[in-house]
């Protein structure tokens, strides 16, 4: 319909979010696809909520499928528009991606520092979801640190705040991560709990691609 009307924001929109609910159900091609023709329409109309959001959607497949450069490379661009236009949620948000996109690739100094930026960011307008996402993130880097029981805290307060929030999802993250940190602590029992409360939340949301690494900790 957007089409037909010739409504390009309405274009734009549609095909950015129909490419992250492609990346939702693992369908990498479609998704990748159809954000890059949202971005290519954003860019050639300026308008700049589509390229960063397109930016974002395309980030977030290349995190999934591995590529983490050229991840980390969307992800600049989309937080230096976010930047720039004062947006303090979206700044937040990319600032977590691309410190995960730095985690993958050994740079584990910078991503401390962009996530308690993104962490400062999510406390001053008090998003929830957030709050967690940058704690949770906070408790790998502890891990990558060597700093086990920290990192159980940090997940531990990362799962409350997923709970407030009613993300279900990000429970799930927690939870599996929580479980690594049982594990490393000794308690293979606890571990195993957790592991299980975690798949079970993702078996139900269906998010394939994560079930993969819950299951693999059973």
């Amino acid at each position: 319909m957007s089409r037909q009307l010739g409504d390009m924001h309405s274009i734009i929109t549609a095909l950015w979010m129909l490419g992250y609910v492609a990346r939702e159900k693992s369908k990498y091609v479609v998704a990748r696809t159809l954000a890059q023709e949202s971005l290519q329409l954003a860019r050639s109309t300026k308008n700049m909520p589509g390229i960063n959001y397109s930016l974002e959607t395309l980030a977030v497949v290349a995190l999934d499928q591995g590529n983490y450069q050229e991840a980390r490379i969307l992800i600049e661009e989309s937080l230096e528009f976010c930047r720039q236009v004062g947006d303090i949620w979206e700044t937040a948000r990319s600032l977590w991606l691309l410190a995960l996109a730095l985690l993958f690739q050994g740079d584990i100094a910078q991503a401390h520092k962009l996530l308690e930026e993104s962490l400062d960011l999510s406390r001053e307008i008090n998003d929830k979801r957030s709050i967690a996402y940058a704690l949770g993130m906070l408790g790998y880097v502890a891990y990558f640190q060597g700093q086990q029981e920290r990192m159980y805290t940090l997940l531990e307060e990362a799962l409350a705040s997923h709970r407030e929030a009613g993300n279900r999802r990000g429970c799930a993250e927690s939870l599996h991560g929580l479980g690594w940190a049982t594990l490393a602590q000794g308690d293979a029992a606890r571990a195993q709990a957790l592991f299980e409360e975690s798949a079970a939340i993702l078996k139900v949301l269906d998010r394939r691609w994560f079930l993969a690494l819950a299951l693999d900790g059973l």
